[in-house]
């Protein structure tokens, strides 16, 4: 983490000089490498003193079993299968310094569960995920960072590596996701994201950060 830190230094510095509490948005393609990032950067974040708090998006995403009543269980992970309202109305309740419950997501059973985690009041609120690249919600982020690899071959493999673990031999399922859901999905909603963030951090093969553009 040492290294890592060292290397978020000039990222960590911008986001500090922003009041609190402040709201930082991360997003890019699936599998990427979000919410690892998003956990590195709060880590430094803290390390500089700043209290940070992490949430992904993705609890957002409706349950499986309104999804396949809407018949939108193709289009999972899009815009339309999120509660934006509702993540709309948490970040408001957080942003007030209240203690903020939200839903979360479990990608080993591929569904939002039934309890819901705590969010603390923070200095700064670091929200990843795809939902990120909705427009009402990148209107209200202090700093947005978009995520990519300098390949983007890359990410396909991680996603596969990633599927792998949850789903033992499916290969032609996940190969099924990426073409039908992933790629349109980043085509569609979240590659213009990159063109208005604050802030492009890519990875490497071995997902280490190989630059960080400034854009702010």
């Amino acid at each position: 983490m040492g290294n890592m830190t060292s290397v978020l230094t000039p990222l960590v510095d911008r986001i500090t000089a922003l009041s609190s509490p402040s709201l930082i948005g991360i997003t890019g393609r699936v599998a990427v490498g979000k919410s690892t990032f998003a956990l590195n950067l709060a880590a430094a974040l803290m390390a500089a003193g700043r209290s940070a708090t992490v949430l992904n998006t993705d609890g957002y995403i409706y349950p499986t079993a309104q999804l396949e009543a809407w018949d939108l269980m193709t289009k999972k992970g899009r815009f339309q299968t999120h509660d934006l309202l509702g993540f709309l109305t948490d970040i408001e309740t957080w942003k007030r310094g209240d203690v903020t419950s939200i839903p979360v997501y479990d990608h080993q059973v591929y569904d939002r569960l039934a309890h819901k985690v705590t969010v603390p009041p923070a200095d700064v609120l670091i929200v990843e995920g795809l939902l990120t690249a909705h427009p009402e919600i990148a209107v209200k982020l202090d700093h947005r960072i978009f995520l990519d690899a300098n390949e983007p071959d890359f990410v396909y493999g991680w996603f596969v590596e990633r599927c792998l673990r949850f789903f033992p031999g499916q290969h032609q399922r996940i190969e099924d996701a990426w073409v039908n859901i992933n790629e349109k999905t980043y085509a569609d909603e979240t590659s213009h994201a990159r063109q208005h963030a604050d802030s492009v951090v890519v990875f490497d093969r071995n997902h280490g950060i190989w630059q960080i553009t400034h854009h702010s």
